[in-house]
């Protein structure tokens, strides 16, 4: 760990280009998370004063480091039962952590963690293939598991589980047609966006059916169930009639009652209690940059492109779809995306830059590269996260390279 500014007073240096665009400033501190190759990919949680991220020992292994937010010494670290390589809860956070629990997947194993000793609270072992990201809500966790029949055959199951002990139950299999098999199964599910309303405990969830991948052709559904009534809120819904390609980005994003979802490089906006779509957007090109990161903040839609050709970074009415503000050619190619204080943060797979837009009018602040010597910003080396500042102090970035993980002193 290396501290950059030891009177805490004292303000970072700063660098602006001639538009008044951050592109440097001096780290609060540093902390080399990766002795050795490191790999994971999960995205940083934060609790009562420590940010969890992931790196790796001077063997390679993979470790997750909690680090004083204020200093970044090390508080604990945990090494038990990491996949080297492995994704646990990419895009998300603060959906998979209650108190002081923690919550995090890889393939089928899953582990809960007490964010305030490192200890292990629990772990398990699904007879399957693939959890699709876990979301707590009350005092259970939820996600979508594969299950395997004969270890031949998927099923997409949604499971509900306590969080104090592991234990799940079934809830229900995710209705896929049996068109095409491949590679053990015949269609793949998002990880659903479960909600309460009315004390009833909802699960919207969007999944794709292969029709024929060899000519990239799959259909895209939606359904929603009831997990307190046991029993379906409205049926599988077909999205498009086109035969797309692509299966969904990530979770659906809700706002009131709409859920967005992304598709083969669109984007739609679904009633949540019929399956009807509300509004529809696509021209996004045909290079895949239609595929995006989105989060709900305030009332926007806040969403940059993952993967493609062309950089955007778009601000959307999540009721209509309408275009609120955007830009385009810079700041793209994003894996998650964070808020704070009408800020939106992201680091840069394409450029290795921290992006900083303003949340109201799209305006650019910051395009920031990392200290000389220092690597190229992304979160997938170690993720990326966003933490309030106590009273009147600015909030802090973190954010990580294939070398060291660097504190910031936020926009506001």
């Amino acid at each position: 760990m290396t501290s950059c500014i030891e009177d805490r007073n004292e303000k970072p240096y700063q660098e602006f280009d001639t538009n008044g665009i951050l592109i440097a400033q001096t780290p609060l501190w540093s902390y080399n998370s990766y002795a050795g190759t490191g790999g994971s990919k999960i995205t940083p949680e934060y609790y009562d004063g420590n940010i969890m991220l992931p790196g790796s020992d001077s063997l390679g292994r993979d470790v997750i480091n909690a680090l004083d937010i204020d200093t970044g010494e090390k508080v604990w670290s945990w090494d038990e039962g990491l996949i080297q390589g492995g994704s646990f809860n990419m895009y998300e956070y603060k959906i998979s952590i209650k108190d002081n629990i923690w919550i995090f997947q890889h393939s089928r194993f899953f582990h809960a963690l007490d964010v305030q000793s490192g200890e292990t609270l629990w772990r398990k072992e699904l007879d399957g293939a693939l959890a699709m990201g876990v979301q707590i809500l009350g005092d259970k966790y939820y996600t979508i598991f594969e299950f395997m029949e004969n270890d031949t055959i998927t099923h997409p199951t949604l499971i509900a589980g306590d969080i104090l002990t592991g234990e799940y139950e079934k809830i229900v299999e995710i209705p896929l047609d049996q068109i095409q098999f491949f590679s053990f199964f015949y269609g793949v599910s998002a990880a659903p966006r479960v909600y309460k309303e009315n004390g009833d405990v909802f699960s919207f969830m969007a999944f794709t059916g292969n029709v024929d991948l060899y000519t990239n052709q799959s259909l895209h559904h939606v359904m929603s169930y009831n997990v307190t009534q046991g029993e379906i809120h409205f049926d599988k819904t077909r999205v498009d009639p086109d035969t797309m390609n692509l299966p969904f980005s990530q979770r659906p994003v809700m706002y009131k009652e709409v859920m967005v979802i992304n598709p083969s490089g669109k984007l739609y906006g679904i009633d949540k209690n019929t399956g009807k779509v509300l509004w529809k957007r696509d021209g996004f090109g045909d290079d895949g940059s239609g595929v995006f990161t989105y989060a709900l903040y305030k009332d926007l839609i806040l969403a940059v492109n993952n993967i493609g050709g062309t950089q955007r970074v778009m601000a959307m009415d999540p009721e209509t779809g309408r275009t609120v503000w955007q830009d385009l050619g810079r700041g793209g190619s994003a894996e998650s995306v964070h808020f704070l204080n009408d800020v939106l943060y992201f680091s840069s797979r394409g450029d290795g830059h921290v992006y900083a837009y303003d949340t109201h009018d799209g305006r650019l602040l910051w395009d920031l590269t990392p200290p000389s010597g220092g690597g190229r910003f992304f979160r997938g080396y170690g993720g990326f996260r966003v933490v309030p500042g106590e009273e009147d102090e600015k909030g802090k970035v973190i954010a990580t390279t294939s070398k060291n993980t660097y504190c910031y002193e936020a926009e506001r």
